[in-house]
């Protein structure tokens, strides 16, 4: 605890920006009459950076060192976030949306190798839960005052993350910059994807969920006539479910079978989604919902990485993670994009259907994919 404790401190201002973030400018684009797919389309975008930038974060891990590239990666999060102050213009904020999916990038690559080093292995799934929830403890607060803060100066919320941001390098001042060999196989190694088959679905099933849900649930919000102060509420409830959930998750997970368990959670998150398919607009329900749906999905997070340490050794821990950053990518641009379309096309109750068919996908994975370890 004593090592990944400034990682934590990381991660919860890491959380508090993003919390911030992503409540404000999906909100700010409906109410300046953006197309919900265009809205979509920008949070694809921005993760589709995270996705392109993770084969170079990697490279770089390897060369320069994880500390290094943790903070270069901060001051690229930190000139992003400020770049919202300026008036408002969409291309300009697509253009910040990709910068902060690069900066965002090296970050998650940098912490999670952090954890993935310096947590033993018969708890490495309570390793990343305490990670996962030091995220969402700043993903609340942010997302609970980026609309008072944005009523206050539109671009108060913005300059708080760019400040917040400037001051995190300081969290590392103590931490070793931890270094690795080069790779001496290809990135996309047969045998590593192979091996990490499980892993790797749960980070794309996570993103998938996690991007579209925390990007189009204030849409459906505004769309569906609750009002502007539930986009907050709603976002802080899903978020909420991954704090008081996660850690139990995981600790159910390192004393049992981690890809057995993870394939349980899938399958009861693909129930509570389609609850909240035939729910109708029921405030209650879908509260309840949102509640647990959040602690599962963070669990999706959590118990996939343990996955990754499991079946990986250390020396290729910057290559699986960077895969990992890739899946969870892809899954967050086709996410957003997907769920947008279809509840353009078809209801706005599809933002829930779309996550059910993919959480029953990924349950099939898991049933029928044997465990191999890499190395």
């Amino acid at each position: 605890m004593k090592k990944i404790f400034p990682i934590l401190a990381v991660a919860v201002f890491i959380g508090l920006i993003l919390g911030i973030k992503t409540a404000l400018v999906s909100f700010i684009l409906e109410k300046k009459g953006i197309s919900t797919f265009l809205i979509g389309l920008q949070s694809s975008l921005g993760y589709l950076a995270i996705t392109v930038a993770s084969w170079p974060v990697e490279v770089l891990i390897r060369q320069r060192g994880l500390k290094f590239v943790s903070m270069i990666s901060m001051s690229i999060v930190a000139l992003s976030v400020l770049g919202y102050t300026l008036p408002f213009n969409y291309i300009l904020w697509t253009i910040l949306s990709i910068t902060l999916g690069i900066g965002l990038s090296g970050i998650f690559i940098a912490n999670e190798s952090f954890i993935l080093l310096y947590s033993a292995q018969e708890s490495s799934a309570k390793s990343f839960a305490f990670y996962s929830i030091a995220i969402y403890a700043g993903l609340i607060p942010g997302s609970l005052i980026a609309i008072h803060l944005f009523s206050i100066a539109d671009w108060l919320p913005f300059l708080v993350c760019g400040v917040v941001c400037l001051c995190m390098p300081g969290l590392l001042l103590t931490v070793k910059n931890e270094t690795f060999n080069e790779r001496k196989e290809s990135f996309f190694n047969k045998r590593l994807l192979v091996a990490l088959i499980l892993p790797l679905s749960g980070a794309f099933t996570f993103g998938f969920l996690q991007g579209g849900l925390t990007s189009l649930l204030p849409v459906y919000i505004l769309k569906s006539n609750f009002g502007d102060e539930i986009v907050g509420q709603a976002l802080a409830i899903f978020l909420t479910g991954s704090i008081l959930l996660n850690l139990p998750i995981a600790i159910i997970a390192d004393k049992t079978n981690r890809a057995k368990f993870i394939a349980a959670i899938y399958f009861l998150s693909a129930i509570l989604l389609g609850l909240s398919y035939f729910s109708r607009a029921n405030l209650m329900l879908l509260g309840i919902n949102a509640l647990v749906i959040g602690g599962t999905t963070s669990g999706f997070y959590t118990i996939s990485l343990s996955l990754l340490k499991e079946r990986t050794t250390s020396d290729i821990f910057p290559t699986a993670n960077s895969l990992f950053s890739i899946f969870f990518g892809v899954g967050t641009i086709t996410g957003p994009l997907v769920m947008s379309s279809c509840m353009r096309l078809l209801s706005l109750e599809y933002i829930f259907l779309i996550p059910m068919l993919i959480c029953l996908l990924a349950f099939f994975i898991a049933v029928f994919t044997p465990g191999r370890r890499y190395g």
